[in-house]
């Protein structure tokens, strides 16, 4: 067996992934062009995505697995008639996937639940928890900060019956990555931040985690409860998203971090 048939024959894991929408099987070629890009003006995948290198590969590889022409049209129909479980196995099969991490707390509420999808892929499918967003869920239920924290290190410790094998932190669309530790003074500004998103939230308005010191605060919390269980975390810098500051995204401001 040569180098390249042994390697195909090893199981990937797909580090970091989000479930399906649900109810989407039957996708416009917008609709299947669209999660290609980060970008918010449609435009950009109406008249530009169909033309990238990378996009035309993925054109060509989908059509040869289905057994139909390259073009575009085609294989989004062809795609659209497969049963949707047969889809999810098919390109799990092909691609010889073994796990898949999923941060579930993306767009929740309106994916397939991860043990749906599990089943819908012959797969197993472990969480990623989202930090930041795991703080804004909890508004209702915490009505300060340090009950909020408290909560995020009780939902980390209850990492391995939660099905969690690791975090991720959005601050770089949020902040940037110039994290520093906790002092007295950054953690108040972080509590009078989590109070007034809270009541914005609680009001109706947004209650988005975008303050430096609240997210400062998150992170450090979430990586000092992973340490006992030797859970990674994951930093997403979106590359490609309109609401990304790269200057603040350069992985070199993490050194107090690390």
């Amino acid at each position: 067996m040569d180098l390249a048939a042994a390697i195909a024959q090893i199981p990937f894991i797909d580090h970091h992934v989000h479930q399906p929408r649900q109810g989407r099987h039957q996708l416009s070629v917008n609709d299947f062009r669209r999660p290609f890009t980060e970008a918010s003006l449609p435009g950009t995948w109406e008249q530009h995505l169909g033309n990238l290198v990378g996009y035309r590969w993925l054109i060509r590889e989908l059509a040869q697995l289905l057994a139909v022409a390259p073009d575009e049209a085609t294989v989004v129909a062809a795609r659209n008639a497969r049963d949707e479980a047969a889809y999810h196995r098919l390109l799990a099969d092909d691609a010889n996937l073994g796990a898949a991490y999923a941060d579930d707390l993306f767009d929740f509420g309106n994916c397939i639940p991860v043990a749906e999808w599990a089943t819908l892929l012959g797969r197993s499918v472990h969480r990623l928890l989202r930090v930041e967003t795991f703080l804004e869920q909890g508004y209702a239920a915490c009505a300060t900060l340090d009950v909020a924290l408290d909560r995020l290190r009780r939902e980390v410790a209850a990492a391995p019956e939660h099905n969690v094998v690791g975090l991720k932190s959005i601050a770089g669309y949020r902040s940037g990555l110039a994290f520093a530790a906790p002092d007295s003074e950054n953690q108040a500004r972080a509590a009078t931040a989590y109070t007034q998103l809270r009541d914005a939230a609680l009001g109706g308005g947004s209650g988005r985690i975008a303050d430096r010191d609240l997210v400062n605060t998150i992170v450090w919390t979430a990586l000092e409860a992973a340490i006992p269980l030797r859970l990674p975390m994951q930093f997403h810098i979106g590359l490609g998203d309109d609401d990304i500051v790269m200057t603040k995204n350069d992985p070199t401001l993490m050194r107090a971090l690390f």
